[in-house]
């Protein structure tokens, strides 16, 4: 039989009065907290006793050493008043009495509350701003790139997944501090008028299922578009990341509160802190990379040697054989929504020989999405493929020509539903974009074609797998 466990407090810093129930509960039931952890606290079996508990607020910073000079006075003020300190856990220290009626610690609830707001900037809010601000840094950046080429940020089961978890995260973070702004308002108004601060219960709804409703399907999310893709790779590369993070993040806490045990300065326990922080995070970031890299050591677990050699549904030799040209560059993916994908084709001379880019949708508003977005940007994908070949995280605005339109042609000898040709000015372009019921094309060639090459692009953009972009064997 286990005489120690371990277990997650089910509320946050401020719910005080969630703390006190649910830690006299555990007494009654036979274990008795010893230790307030950074993400579990531990409880040894004891026999069931009916013990109060009773939670204050200091005004300590989590660098201060342990015990300060507040807290010693505090334990002295409550252990001449019959309660002994049992642990802390941030700024809410924690007092327990055997007494049947023991003396209130706290007796001025207007100055518990102003004591818990300033617990919550010490510690929780300047987390949760972090947070907030690492969400919204990591955010700016796909939806930048999803309203400059909404085909391309769509492409991408994991950009879904990253934008919809971030989403999510972003609203989970802003509706706990409208949560306990409405509740410290509640509060002082319920002070005002002679009772205490009001009940938790709302918020503690909010802390506990949402918290774990978020998580599960944040990881859902996640998980399920990294390991539904092609690169199954990047479902273990979030697994180790957010292991290793955890696994960071206790590290950092054990050596902060070993430092602190041991009297440490302030100033010296921020700084050896840091130190740890950056170097664990550093290995661990630079690892990571090495792993899940293109050729790192876990992408090559994934290699098919027999799978078939990827091959471009079109060339400039399918077009004209014999021609030379420097190989093929690809660049794009399939999500659940689309795939897109962006082919180029460098000539001997370093220009383009051939360039197109393919998107399907088994949705019609998708593709009509798409066809718009080749309507209103007639001069976009060009530039798009020499900034992508440059540089792949250059998603910024594309230059545009005001000379630049489609005009409408005949779609027959393409065998499309519609057909646009790009002109600068009144001079035609060989710049084509080809409307199908399940895909568009938009083609950059080089010459006239003929019929026959028309027909042959038609059936080589219909014989294109959605997820490699590749021709179908």
């Amino acid at each position: 039989m286990k005489n120690t466990k371990y277990m997650r407090p089910p509320y946050g810093l401020y719910d005080y009065q969630a703390a006190e129930r649910w830690l006299s509960k555990q007494a009654a039931r036979g274990w008795r907290l010893e230790k307030a952890g950074a993400f579990l606290w531990r409880f040894r079996r004891a026999e069931p006793a009916r013990i109060t508990y009773a939670v204050t607020y200091l005004d300590v910073s989590m660098f201060d050493p342990r015990p300060s000079e507040s807290q010693e006075s505090l334990e002295e003020l409550c252990a001449a008043a019959g309660w002994a300190k049992v642990t802390d856990w941030l700024q809410m220290q924690v007092f327990c009495s055997e007494s049947a009626d023991p003396v209130p610690l706290e007796t001025d609830e207007a100055v518990r509350l102003d004591a818990i707001h300033r617990s919550m900037w010490k510690t929780a809010f300047p987390s949760d701003l972090i947070l907030l601000g690492a969400v919204l840094f990591v955010l700016w950046k796909p939806l930048y790139r999803l309203v400059c080429d909404p085909p391309l940020g769509l492409s991408s089961n994991s950009m879904l997944a990253f934008l919809a978890a971030t989403a999510l995260l972003l609203l989970f973070t802003v509706c706990r501090f409208a949560g306990y702004y409405i509740w410290r308002r509640l509060s002082r108004r319920s002070i005002a008028q002679g009772g205490g601060c009001a009940s938790t219960a709302p918020l503690r709804v909010l802390d506990r299922t949402g918290g774990t409703l978020l998580l599960a399907v944040v990881l859902a999310l996640l998980l399920s578009a990294a390991f539904l893709s092609d690169s199954p790779e990047q479902g273990i590369h979030l697994l180790l990341y957010v292991a290793g993070l955890n696994l960071l993040s206790l590290i950092i806490h054990h050596t902060r509160e070993r430092l602190r045990d041991r009297g440490s300065a302030v100033l010296r326990t921020v700084w050896l802190t840091v130190l740890v922080d950056v170097a664990l995070v550093v290995p661990f970031i630079l690892g990571l990379s090495w792993l899940t890299r293109s050729d790192g050591w876990l992408a090559r677990q994934f290699d098919d040697p027999n799978a078939p050699a990827w091959t471009a549904p079109l060339s400039p030799e399918d077009l004209a054989p014999g021609r030379a040209f420097n190989g093929c560059w690809n660049h794009g993916g399939q999500s659940v929504l689309l795939s897109h994908h962006i082919y180029w084709f460098p000539s001997q001379d370093s220009g383009n020989d051939l360039s197109y880019t393919l998107t399907i949708s088994p949705y019609p508003r998708v593709v009509a999405m798409a066809l718009d977005h080749c309507l209103n940007t007639p001069g976009e994908d060009d530039d798009l493929i020499q900034k992508l070949y440059f540089d792949r995280y250059n998603y910024g605005v594309h230059s545009a020509d005001p000379g630049l339109r489609w005009e409408s042609i005949s779609a027959a000898g393409w065998q499309a539903e519609a057909a646009w040709q790009l002109h600068d000015e009144e001079d035609p372009l060989p710049v084509y974009l080809l409307q199908y019921p399940d895909r568009i094309s938009r083609l950059h060639l080089t010459e006239p074609l003929t019929a026959a090459q028309k027909t042959l692009i038609h059936d080589r953009l219909h014989q294109t797998d959605p997820k490699t972009g590749g021709l179908l064997p």
